[in-house]
């Protein structure tokens, strides 16, 4: 039973982690682009 869960506890985790970490890690690389845009002009 352990071994069933684990595993999908750990998916559903790293599911989760990606979709807050992924948009968040994007929107910091377009907000450094916009500012070094801002800078150069």
């Amino acid at each position: 039973m352990t071994k069933t869960i684990k595993p999908y506890q750990s998916d559903e985790f790293d599911r989760q982690s990606q979709r807050f970490v992924v948009p968040l890690y994007i929107k910091m690389r377009l907000e450094n682009i916009a500012s070094l845009q801002l800078a150069l002009s």
